[in-house]
């Protein structure tokens, strides 16, 4: 029921005594009629043959509904707000480093931390990120 649902059916069908099916494609509660019509079709183009006579054995109905694309993120921002420092252990070292707030921006060198909604990301030194068109977050080794 929700809007722009798509519902996709198909159906796996064999003549009886056949070791493999065949997919059919159609709908989710299809004419028996029709539906042997159809897996003829399939039958015949396959293997060269259909036996419209054979009885008929019905292996697997799927049903997927799609529903329309979500939203893509927001683009990045420009400005990076800016959450404080905090001191973190790379290496070896102790370095005192940004804490971001949100996706990082084109070009965010590390070390920081950035937080997302859902994560945390550690951006190490020696690697860049940023955020790509489609909202994914790319990382890089710049050493």
């Amino acid at each position: 029921a929700a809007p722009g649902a798509r519902l996709r059916a198909a159906s796996d069908l064999r003549y009886s005594g056949q070791a493999f099916e065949l997919t059919v494609p159609g709908a989710a509660a299809p004419e028996p009629a029709e539906l042997r019509r159809a897996f003829d079709r399939a039958h015949e183009e396959r293997y060269g043959y259909a036996d419209p006579e054979a009885a008929l054995e019905l292996v697997t109905v799927r049903v997927a509904v799609a529903l329309p694309a979500t939203e893509l993120p927001p683009e990045p921002r420009a400005d990076q707000p800016r959450r404080g420092s905090r001191r973190a252990w790379f290496a070896g070292d102790h370095l005192e480093i940004a804490v971001l707030s949100g996706p990082p921006d084109a070009a965010l060198e590390g070390p920081a931390i950035v937080e997302l909604d859902e994560a945390t990301l550690v951006v190490p030194p020696g690697w860049r990120c940023g955020t790509a068109a489609d909202g994914t977050i790319e990382m890089t080794w710049t050493r």
